[in-house]
């Protein structure tokens, strides 16, 4: 089955695949400075290797001053397997000054291209509160809201990159489009 690294490698695919389809500027945008603060995903069925490709669902959920969260469903694409939702994910994505080695603000563009996207939450699933993984510190100030995992995005359709999960020679997944 395809290990749960290359689904990090799978969303980072989608996500630079909406840059030109998003933002004037395109991929000129990951020069300028975004980085990825934090990700959290769910694996909720295994992705075998296959043939077939894999469907991302990619779309906004929250605009910050100088970031943004970005939610993915990775899924059978339509007329593809049964429908199998393979992981849910979210990830925390900060605007930097790479120059100025500084965090920046999004400019208007930058939020008007983001506004676009704006979705529903990511439908991860509640965790519970006695979960020892989820103790956080009592000095740390965390907010963590729960959404229903039936939920869908909102507004403008969500980006469906389609990627093929394939094993290498080595042993290793690669993704192409």
């Amino acid at each position: 089955h395809v290990n749960n690294t290359q689904f990090l490698r799978l969303l980072e695919d989608a996500r630079v695949a909406a840059l030109p389809r998003w933002f004037p500027e395109g991929l000129a945008l990951l020069e300028r400075g975004i980085l990825v603060v934090r990700h959290e995903i769910e694996y909720r069925a295994q992705l075998d290797y296959r043939p077939e490709p894999v469907a991302i669902d990619l779309w906004v959920t929250r605009i910050g001053g100088a970031g943004y969260d970005l939610a993915y469903v990775v899924r059978d694409p339509d007329g593809v397997g049964s429908g199998t939702v393979y992981a849910v994910a979210e990830t925390s994505l900060a605007l930097f000054d790479f120059a100025a080695n500084t965090p920046r603000r999004a400019t208007a563009v930058e939020r008007e291209c983001l506004t676009a996207h704006l979705g529903a939450p990511a439908p991860l699933r509640k965790r519970s509160s006695s979960s020892r993984f989820n103790e956080r510190p009592r000095s740390a100030h965390v907010g963590h809201v729960a959404h229903d995992a039936t939920r869908v995005p909102l507004g403008t359709p969500p980006i469906v990159p389609m990627f093929t999960p394939l094993r290498s020679g080595r042993g290793q997944t690669m993704c192409s489009r």
